[in-house]
């Protein structure tokens, strides 16, 4: 369960988070300079909904079609530690 929604040292800054609210997808955009990066997407109570692992993207799309609508938690780790977080909402 993840309980920390501020944002960290080291954040990953070159990151984009669209469409918001999303309803069928979620798409993510981040620098080049990353080369593995760990995808958790956390729901408002704190209940991690999935985990992945991308390597040599600078782009993922995540299905949210199942997901209920409202507010979730996304967290991205570089390989380097470097941690960002985005609150995204969505809506059916």
């Amino acid at each position: 369960v993840y309980s920390g929604i501020g944002l960290e040292e080291g954040e990953i800054v070159d990151m984009r988070v669209y469409p918001v609210p999303a309803d069928q997808r979620l798409e993510l955009e981040w620098s080049s300079h990353n080369i593995m990066i760990s995808l958790q997407v956390h729901d408002a109570s704190g209940k991690l909904l999935l985990q992945k692992d991308i390597s040599s993207n600078e782009s993922e799309t995540i299905n949210v079609s199942s997901y209920p609508t409202g507010m979730y938690i996304l967290r991205m780790t570089d390989e380097f530690g470097n941690i960002s977080h985005r609150k995204f909402t969505i809506r059916h």
